[in-house]
């Protein structure tokens, strides 16, 4: 069963930018909060630390859910689809539109040969059943 937070854990937790919204048992992140997490473990900061400096405390959130917190922190991050945060009302310059339209291209087309090789092997298997 999820941690029930208190009144005043759910203040805390609402103080911090990168929560989205707190409720009873329920706990909804910022897109940039995994991101956060990964930067800071990154400069080296431990987790618990790096979850005490963006006002997620484990005292607060519990060990169960800072282990998933971890986890999808470092997954996102090893597969490089950890993407920093950007303000909604601060338009991205050109130069950074041109650098994501050239990573979503080679993300399409690394996609495009994954799918090639899954439908080739299909057909291999199928073919010696």
């Amino acid at each position: 069963m999820a941690k029930s937070f208190t009144a005043e854990e759910r203040k805390i937790l609402e103080l911090s930018p990168y929560v989205k919204s707190v409720g009873e048992t329920q706990l909804a992140f910022e897109k940039g909060y995994h991101y956060q997490i990964f930067s800071l473990m990154e400069e080296g900061a431990e987790f618990k630390e790096a979850l005490d400096k963006i006002g997620t405390p484990i005292s607060i959130i519990g060990e169960t859910r800072a282990k998933t917190i971890k986890d999808r922190a470092l997954a996102f991050g090893k597969k490089g689809k950890v993407v920093p945060p950007t303000s909604v009302n601060e338009p991205m310059t050109e130069s950074d539109a041109v650098k994501r339209i050239i990573e979503l291209e080679q993300e399409h087309e690394r996609l495009k040969q994954e799918n090639e090789f899954l439908k080739r092997k299909r057909q291999i298997d199928q073919k010696y059943r």
